[in-house]
């Protein structure tokens, strides 16, 4: 169990906010699958002043919740107006993106950039603190490179104005998803701070979960990449945490049956050329480790409708039948 300012999770494992991945869909999979809290994609707090209704990214379903409606910028001014359109919206949790690392991103001096100048930072949690009685929470990166670790210093900043918990990936921004996470990070910062730590990076199986909350001490855990194309991975974590039982292998069968439900919901959604484009990335996953893997990851990388999935879909159960 997660609690978080006032509210309790169902259970201490979370679905990340993944930039192009979150949408509504891919929330709603992670939800049926077990995650105690979905994530939305990070949202600009700029340019919701200048589009209060980018659609696909903050449309939410009664299903999602709970949910946490992340936001990344660098005006404090913007945060007032974009935690306050959070709330209408239906948020649970409000984050604030301090740790992504991509160069759009360090452009506008938002995401991982917030590292470098720790003064901004307090102020734009501070910023949100005030504008919201909702639970805040950032999400945080060990520092800008190796020799800028600064992850004592601004957890401590992310607890003094008062967010309610704080989520620690512990790679610098110059790491980007490279290398290895260093969760002693993780731990050090469960050390420095009273509110609840969350831990993420490099939980690809149930048994390194585990392995997480025993050497960091983490209050919860994020599960990030390892969940593209494999909801299950939820309800593995769950299982192997309360009854350490896990069903390795999904049946392809069950593979089949949710790629197609995921591709239908997302057509449904945003239309089927857009929504087949986007599912790619998913459908690739979705079937890594399949016999002629590398044959079907070129058929899936280029699916336009859906008439054509299902006849790639059939091809797959029919081969792998023989």
């Amino acid at each position: 169990m997660l609690k978080i300012k006032d509210l309790e999770l169902k259970n201490n494992i979370i679905s990340a906010p993944l930039a192009g991945i979150s949408d509504r869909i891919y929330r709603s999979f992670a939800k049926k699958y077990g995650a105690g809290l979905v994530c939305s994609e990070m949202i600009s707090a700029t340019a919701l002043k200048y589009n209060p209704n980018p659609r696909y990214i903050v449309s939410v379903s009664e299903y999602e919740h709970p949910i946490s409606m992340q936001l990344f910028g660098s005006n404090p001014e913007d945060f007032e107006q974009a935690v306050k359109y959070m709330e209408k919206l239906g948020a649970d949790i409000i984050d604030l993106n301090a740790g992504c690392p991509v160069t759009k991103v360090m452009k506008q001096q938002a995401g991982a950039h917030l590292l470098k100048t720790p003064r901004l930072l307090a102020t734009i949690i501070a910023t949100m603190r005030k504008a919201t009685t909702l639970p805040l929470t950032v999400k945080i990166r060990s520092g800008w490179d190796n020799s800028s670790i600064n992850i004592a210093q601004i957890a401590k900043i992310v607890e003094n104005e008062g967010a309610d918990a704080i989520t620690v990936h512990p790679r610098t921004r110059s790491q980007g998803y490279a290398g290895t996470a260093n969760w002693e990070l993780i731990k050090l910062v469960k050390e420095t701070v009273t509110i609840p730590v969350i831990g993420n990076g490099d939980i690809t199986s149930p048994e390194n979960a585990l392995n997480m909350i025993n050497e960091t001490g983490c209050d919860g855990i994020m599960i990030g990449r390892a969940a593209i194309g494999n909801p299950w991975i939820f309800h593995d974590i769950i299982s192997y945490l309360t009854t350490k039982l896990i069903d390795r292998e999904k049946p392809l069968a069950q593979r089949i049956e949710v790629a197609l439900d995921h591709a239908q919901k997302l057509i449904e959604f945003k239309g089927e050329s857009t929504a087949l484009k986007e599912m790619r990335k998913f459908l690739i996953r979705y079937f890594r480790g399949i016999s002629n893997a590398s044959y079907y990851r070129t058929k899936l990388s280029y699916v336009s409708d859906l008439k054509e999935l299902i006849n790639i879909l059939d091809e797959i159960k029919n081969q792998q039948l023989e």
